[in-house]
């Protein structure tokens, strides 16, 4: 099939219009006029090397001090700098975090808002010898304004991850950062080129620009050009990774506009999700608190550790675990639970030593009269203290954050011990539309 036309359409839509280019041009020539002599201001990121998104106006402006600084003066220096450019075009900030602080910004120009993450960082003469990990960036650009070709065909592989939901190296999604999609089109030529070879991928793949020879154990590998040292893909997770492979397969088999911009997903009603329910025979359970005031990439970290930790307790307790998912809104945070049945066995097997075991006759002075030999070992069958997960979940959970930690649930998310647990369809969960939007998704896997 010829791809051409479909192609072209795709990036049509998804590059900045000549508009768009000559606003971003000029604002950013005001961006950096607004700076001091103090510092050597650069322009990272996607519009640094041209490969932005059509609608997106995002900047990185990165304040570079000198190396002989210590991280406490970069800091300190950095944000007053930084300040100092919002305050001087009248714009908006606050502080978020990385590995040290930086501001994002928002400013009015030409009628239209511009995103601006202002970070400070070492300028240091080898990327080998960063002393924060934001000092590689500026080499990221130089390699990528050098190397790259084809800055569209980046354009179009960024919008393609978007429409699988698999593009932002951030917690939540553990997918393709911008970057990789750069160096997978530096590295295959075109965006065509890269759909047909990962279609061909493996869990495992290594992929570079060099003779490299160091290894990571994860799903994909792409050593940095700048940074032999440095594994580019290093947060794809293994979800990611299948997801971007499954579509560039399905892309090749049968390539579509969808491909890059998918209709918008319609939430799931109450009455389909009931009916999807009891079509496989599972229950929906969720557990629903407070959004605490807290950097969202550590909140998704420490969600996804939560229904780690909370899953296995509830295997434990004798309830099957078919799968997890979590939700984030402005005010709340919902952990979901699909499960084969919200109700368990009243009797259960406890496993003691094996017959010919030194401690055999320990156990049987407790259970002699009860036990039986299953597989050479003791066994017992004994009363479950809990049949009920909803009561369960109850009694885990709405405990003093002390002892919530002491279980192991991250610090950031104590507040779940005054958690509204419900067993779909009870109540409605939530009257958030994106939820149900997320819930559509979940059960169309």
């Amino acid at each position: 099939m010829n791809t051409k036309p479909l192609l072209n359409t795709a990036r049509d839509r998804a590059i900045p219009s000549l508009e768009e280019k000559k606003d971003m041009k000029k604002f950013v020539k005001l961006l950096l006029s607004s700076t001091s002599k103090s510092y050597r201001p650069i322009i990272c990121g996607s519009v640094g090397k041209s490969t932005w998104l059509s609608h997106r106006r995002e900047a990185d402006l990165f304040l570079i001090f000198p190396p002989n600084m210590t991280k406490a003066q970069l800091e300190k220096r950095g944000l007053a700098e930084a300040k100092k450019i919002v305050k001087k075009l009248g714009g908006t900030w606050k502080l978020a975090y990385s590995e040290h602080p930086y501001i994002q910004a928002l400013f009015k120009f030409a009628g239209k808002t511009y995103e601006v993450d202002l970070v400070p960082a070492f300028g240091i003469r080898d990327p080998s010898a960063i002393k924060s990990a934001v000092d590689r960036t500026p080499y990221h650009v130089k390699f990528i304004l050098k190397n790259l070709k084809k800055p569209e065909d980046v354009v179009l592989l960024k919008q393609f991850c978007i429409a699988h939901e698999c593009y932002g190296a951030d917690l939540k999604v553990l997918g393709f950062s911008g970057y990789l999609c750069e160096l997978l089109i530096v590295k295959y030529g075109s965006f065509l080129g890269c759909i047909r070879a990962a279609s061909k991928w493996k869990s495992g793949v290594r992929l570079s620009l060099s003779k490299s020879t160091k290894k990571f154990d994860t799903p994909l590998t792409f050593i940095d050009p700048v940074d032999p040292k440095r594994n580019v893909a290093a947060v794809v997770s293994p979800e990611k990774f299948t997801s971007f492979v499954s579509a560039c397969r399905k892309f090749i088999s049968k390539p579509s506009i969808n491909d890059f911009f998918p209709a918008p997903v319609k939430p799931i009603t109450l009455e389909e999700l009931k009916k999807k329910l009891k079509k496989q025979n599972t229950s929906l359970l969720t557990i629903k608190f407070s959004k605490p005031k807290v950097l969202e990439d550590i909140l998704w970290a420490q969600m996804r550790k939560a229904l780690r930790i909370l899953s296995s307790r509830i295997e434990t307790a004798g309830f099957q675990v078919l799968r997890t998912s979590s939700f984030m809104d402005k005010k709340h945070i919902i952990l979901i639970f699909e499960m084969t049945s919200t109700l368990a066995s009243k009797t259960k097997k406890k496993y003691g030593p094996y017959v010919k075991s030194k401690s055999a006759h320990f156990f049987l002075k407790h259970y002699s009269k009860v036990a039986f030999i299953e597989k050479k070992r003791w066994v017992v069958e004994t009363k479950r203290e809990f049949t009920n997960l909803d009561k369960f979940l109850k009694n885990y959970l709405h405990i003093t954050p002390k002892k919530l930690r002491l279980r192991g649930i991250p610090s950031k998310l104590l507040s779940m011990n005054r958690a509204k647990i419900e067993i779909f369809p009870k109540q409605k969960i939530s009257n958030s539309t994106d939820f149900f939007v997320h819930m559509k998704k979940f059960f169309h896997h």
